[in-house]
């Protein structure tokens, strides 16, 4: 059995010991318990996802309505994860920065809300003028009518998109300075995993861009 598998074992062997026993309630976690072993990844879960999020968010504005609606989507379920990680995060990190992780997760949700309302938006947009187009004898508006609402829906979803983007850059100096002080603070096996979680999903997420943002010839 290797150093390492030893680690482990002894890992193992602890938490069982206490689910099986009990343990006080105020018990300490340390960092290499099997609860806190799942810490890095998540944060790579977490961060990782925001992140092509906000890559998704900058770079959506100029596609056609129907690819927007497909990507404000997306933003929303890589935000729920992103969300989902930092809660679990601080479920298990109990006191330890808590007030940053709940300023973290605030402003994931709220990030992941006004999404939602870009997306609602844009989904009733298509619906409307679906719904115009399919009526017997053509839509009941005029080309001048058709012209303002479209309008209309474009300037409102510019006003949801340019928040979301002030949002974002506002919030970007916390969310760097955070990230760097709390990953200087682990240690180097949780940089480790914190790294290896953070390199597959970004692999994914790179994959997935190459079907939406094709390389330009």
């Amino acid at each position: 059995m290797t150093e390492s598998d030893k680690g482990v074992f002894k890992t193992v062997t602890r938490t069982l010991r206490k689910i099986t026993f009990g343990a006080p309630t105020e018990r300490v976690i340390t960092e290499d318990c099997l609860v806190m072993m799942n810490v890095p990844s998540l944060m790579a879960r977490r961060d990782s996802a925001y992140e092509w999020a906000a890559c998704l968010l900058k770079n959506l504005l100029n596609l056609p309505r129907e690819k927007r609606l497909e990507l404000y989507n997306s933003v929303i379920d890589l935000l729920e994860a992103s969300v989902d990680s930092g809660e679990s995060i601080i479920l298990i990190e109990q006191k330890s920065g808590k007030d940053a992780l709940d300023f973290m997760n605030r402003y994931l949700v709220m990030l992941r809300d006004i999404v939602k309302a870009a997306s609602a938006l844009v989904n009733y947009e298509t619906v409307f003028i679906s719904s115009e187009i399919k009526k017997e004898g053509g839509s009941l508006l005029s080309e001048s009518e058709t012209r303002t609402v479209n309008e209309n829906f474009r300037n409102s979803e510019l006003s949801i998109f340019k928040s979301i983007i002030n949002l974002i850059e506002i919030n970007e100096p916390s969310i760097r300075t955070y990230r760097e002080a709390h990953l200087k603070n682990i240690s180097k096996e949780s940089l480790l995993r914190y790294n290896k979680t953070y390199q597959e999903f970004e692999k994914i997420y790179k994959e997935y861009g190459k079907s939406i943002f094709p390389p330009k010839n």
